[in-house]
């Protein structure tokens, strides 16, 4: 069985980690080669009769990027500060985003790092940091982090016009008024703009029992106006 030899392998991560955060290393890697990448990792890749030394070398200067398994551990670590230090120096200002760190755990980081934009994998359930992982990564290939879909419209709870709900539209104390069928005629006539003589002639009443009808409507109704009135009237379901 023909064996392969990736030590002159082009990798897209060199993965830098601290032994006490080994199973993170394997499980970003894991993943990361899952979806296709080349990745260097100590635990798999330094195997017996390599140089390890030089194997470390090779993942800094030779891989594209450099991904730092962020922990108290690895702060503290002296290969790994390093290590990261080596890539934020091949790329000072991050335009070419050779440096990724991951925290694994809420922790405080010094100086330069302060500054680099994280990918957070704590506090996590595993199928939501995968796919975390996985944009992240993808969104620091491209340099810009545009969802694929349009954004919905915003909305604003808070700002929403209060629901006022809907109130008997008239003189409550006459909220179970039921007007004659002269007065629902009298409140069509007017809604078509009847003059009150007009109307007085097709009920066969005078002018001012036509203007008390109204009036006596507009109190039920708690109308202010003709106009009003007729509003109201319809609410109510009498022009029907």
């Amino acid at each position: 069985m023909a064996v392969v030899d990736n030590s002159t392998a082009g990798w897209d991560f060199f993965i830098s980690y601290t032994s006490a955060d080994q199973s993170w290393a394997e499980w970003v890697a894991w993943h990361l080669e899952d979806a296709d990448y080349q990745v260097l990792i100590q635990c798999w890749d330094f195997v017996p009769g390599s140089d390890w030394r030089l194997k470390m070398e090779q993942g800094i200067t030779q891989a594209v990027r450099t991904i730092a398994i962020l922990s108290r551990s690895y702060l503290s670590s002296v290969y790994g500060g390093e290590e990261w230090r080596a890539a934020r120096a091949a790329d000072p200002e991050g335009l070419a985003r050779k440096l990724l760190p991951i925290r694994i755990e809420s922790c405080e980081r010094p100086g330069i790092l302060r500054t680099l934009v994280t990918i957070d994998l704590f506090d996590m359930a595993a199928g939501a940091a995968r796919q975390r992982l996985l944009e992240e990564i993808q969104s620091a290939l491209k340099g810009r982090a545009k969802p694929d879909i349009e954004p919905n419209f915003p909305v604003y709870p808070g700002r929403r016009p209060p629901i006022i709900p809907a109130t008997f539209p008239g003189n409550t104390e006459y909220s179970d008024y039921n007007p004659s069928d002269t007065e629902r005629l009298l409140l069509r006539l007017l809604g078509l703009g009847v003059k009150d003589e007009a109307v007085s002639r097709h009920l066969g009443v005078s002018v001012s029992t036509v203007r008390r009808m109204i009036s006596d409507l507009m109190t039920v109704l708690d109308a202010r106006s003709r106009f009003q009135a007729g509003a109201r009237a319809a609410q109510r379901g009498w022009l029907e």
